[in-house]
């Protein structure tokens, strides 16, 4: 299992399912947030880590002499270490961090959905945000406005549909169009 399976390009014999995965990456590295466990596997300044910050990571820029690079750096005993977020976070972060619960039973870093309450991806939410992706990228028109196809299409539809002839028909027509 390679952790940097999502920066590579799927080989061509890659599986259907593997590439639209794959093409997916940006809605899923939207939603994908680290559950602290033991911390070894989040990285301090590049992970969205902190649960209750709206964007997930810390706010600023990593000190220039800030060694730590894991979250695991930050806990002791399954207890966040004070002095250090003190010292290397500003004020907001550190209260954040602090509120984060830590694992007692040693459990390792897990991906969990953040576009849920259980953390768990389902096909409605992970919908529900490739299509506030889709309206973020798709140019804004007027509310009226509607291309010459659009108005013909529409036009086509309600013709079909209004046909007297059987459903069976009309549904082989619509498959067909």
């Amino acid at each position: 299992k390679d952790p940097n399976w999502m920066e590579k390009t799927p080989p061509n014999s890659a599986s259907w399912c593997w590439k639209s995965l794959h093409s997916a990456k940006s809605i899923l590295l939207a939603g994908l947030w680290k559950r602290i466990g033991d911390g070894r596997s989040v990285s301090i300044w590049n992970d969205r880590w902190i649960t209750a910050s709206e964007k997930g990571m810390v706010s600023g820029t990593r000190p220039e002499d800030c060694t730590l690079v894991w979250v695991n750096e930050l806990l002791v005993d399954g207890k966040w270490k004070s002095d250090q977020l003190q010292k290397w976070f500003s004020k907001k972060d550190a209260e954040l961090i602090k509120n984060i619960p830590t694992s007692i039973g040693r459990r390792k870093d897990k991906l969990v959905w953040g576009y849920s309450k259980s953390g768990q991806y389902t096909v409605k939410t992970g919908y529900a945000v490739a299509r506030q992706f889709d309206s973020k990228f798709r140019e804004p028109r007027g509310q009226d406005a509607k291309t010459s196809w659009e108005i013909r299409k529409h036009n086509v539809w309600k013709k079909l549909w209004h046909m007297n002839v059987k459903a069976k028909l009309k549904h082989f027509i619509w498959k067909f169009l």
